[in-house]
């Protein structure tokens, strides 16, 4: 993988930063890849991506549990609270704090 190929790649997985994947880890001894489920994309699985020791990986078109903060003006706190799962929205009329069970292209399109 190229360094640009690298950085697209870093960039889309950040946006699933927390989310559960799957994907080959190299080994301590530098010797075998190992498949791992399970494991969480954060700043310790980014740095070793880099590094080079995970290849294939795989996020899964399931729906995970996410827990989101978004702060947003009161022009689109309707908006934004139709988008997340009924019930599990609060706001003030200022902030909203969503918990919702989501897809990460659920929030693709949206803007605040």
């Amino acid at each position: 993988m190229n360094k640009k190929e690298l950085t697209n790649t870093i960039k889309q997985l950040a946006f699933h930063y927390g989310e559960r994947v799957t994907c080959e880890w190299l080994s301590p001894d530098g010797c075998d890849w190992i498949e791992w489920k399970n494991a969480e994309i954060n700043t310790l699985f980014l740095v070793d991506l880099e590094k080079g020791y995970i290849r294939n990986i795989q996020i899964s078109d399931q729906y995970s549990d996410i827990l989101g903060m978004v702060v947003a003006n009161s022009q689109n706190i309707a908006e934004l609270a139709e988008r997340l799962t009924p019930g599990n929205v609060s706001h003030d009329g200022r902030t909203i704090l969503g918990i919702a069970r989501r897809n990460a292209e659920y929030f693709k399109n949206l803007t605040i």
